[in-house]
């Protein structure tokens, strides 16, 4: 995502907006392969199931997000 203010915010935003309750967030500039205005987030959340973890998970990319899920 990118690294600007209010960024991780609003992402934090849309994981309310879509009622998951987060576990643990890790925030990374270093060595990932990122462009240099970007950032990784890697955000724990609670779901229901596996189907329910796919749904975020396609919420997230509509919503602009590179998201995807845990292997």
């Amino acid at each position: 995502m990118p690294d600007r203010v209010g960024a991780l915010a609003a992402l934090t935003g849309e994981l309310a907006r879509l009622g998951l309750n987060v576990l643990d967030v890790e925030h990374h500039r270093s060595g990932r392969p990122l462009a240099v205005a970007e950032v990784e987030v890697q955000v724990t959340v609670e779901t229901r199931d596996l189907a329910h973890h796919y749904e975020i998970v396609e919420a997230l990319t509509d919503a602009g997000y590179r998201a995807g899920p845990i292997d």
